[in-house]
């Protein structure tokens, strides 16, 4: 057993002696078939279907067919090869951690925030605003296990793990874990940097920049992934960020020239639509301060924690 398996089972051990059942009644795994509908909606209503290569999708949804043109922008999406992310990893030889990670999120074990602390989750029902830290017994509670677990740290290892394979576990559990978050994370209407979110900003953009597009491109031709759940996810803008393009009062963005495919097609505030396609359509002045308490100092490296007694 080499280096990486000996310390993941000294992990397994800290986490089978310290980290007590998640006693909570499990968060929603899914969307009701009417709010998947409702977000098929929206991102059809944004694309721009005076494309030639979307004819079948426009025809089905003039036509008020909405199972139809959920069908063929799917298999647009599965066939389409003008875009592409990160070709080499697809040559990429599996390694021992990746493997032991896919296998892991397949059981519902995932890591959260960079400590050396994972978590099983019952049945593999994820509770994304679950903080395992709090419950483990002689270490400080860590808010960025929380929050990092919102950057799906397991994606990468499940897409490179079914990309070698062809082994639909991984597909299902990369299924299973988007599914869960779509339902239990709407988009916030408002920067949620606070204790418990799972839209911390630099978590969102870490997201768009990584697990989401990389996840996408690695299990779109799963046959375990619906057409419903291809979807939902509308990867198909390509730009660059920068503070010009931006709607902020602010001259300077912290990721300005980044390249990135895939964004948001609409940002709604309250239930109705300010921003569609990157441009603002909404009404001036209706945000809403929402005042926040100053966090408590807390203990975020709990490594050097020692067990209480």
């Amino acid at each position: 057993m080499n280096r990486f398996l000996r310390g993941c089972a000294a992990f397994a051990f800290i986490f089978v002696v310290f980290v007590p059942v998640h006693a909570q009644t499990a968060p929603p795994q899914t969307l009701s078939e009417d709010q998947t509908r409702q977000r098929e909606a929206e991102v059809l209503n944004a694309l721009d279907l005076t494309r030639p290569e979307l004819a079948q999708v426009a025809a089905a949804w003039q036509a008020n067919n909405a199972a139809g043109a959920e069908k063929a922008l799917a298999a647009y999406l599965r066939s389409r090869e003008s875009v592409h992310w990160n070709p080499a990893a697809a040559t990429e030889p599996l390694t021992d951690r990746d493997k032991t990670l896919a296998d892991w999120a397949v059981e519902g074990k995932l890591q959260g925030g960079q400590t050396p602390y994972f978590y099983t989750f019952p049945n593999g029902d994820i509770d994304w605003h679950y903080n395992a830290t709090e419950h483990m017994q002689g270490v400080a509670p860590d808010n960025e296990w929380q929050w990092q677990l919102n950057r799906m740290p397991a994606w990468g290892p499940l897409g490179h793990a079914y990309r070698t394979t062809d082994d639909e576990r991984y597909a299902q559990a990369f299924d299973h874990e988007m599914t869960s978050w779509v339902a239990q994370c709407p988009v916030a209407d408002h920067v949620d940097n606070v204790v418990g979110s799972a839209w911390r900003t630099i978590e969102a953009g870490i997201r768009m920049g990584g697990a989401w597009p990389a996840a996408f491109f690695a299990f779109r031709r799963s046959p375990s992934i619906s057409d419903a759940d291809l979807v939902v996810y509308d990867p198909d803008y390509r730009g660059r960020l920068s503070s010009e393009t931006h709607h902020a009062n602010n001259d300077y963005c912290a990721f300005d020239g980044f390249e990135i495919e895939g964004r948001p097609s609409i940002v709604t505030v309250r239930g109705n639509v300010q921003v569609r396609d990157g441009v603002f359509t909404g009404q001036k002045g209706i945000g809403q301060f929402l005042r926040r308490q100053p966090q408590p100092q807390t203990q975020t490296n709990p490594q050097g924690a020692k067990r209480a007694g």
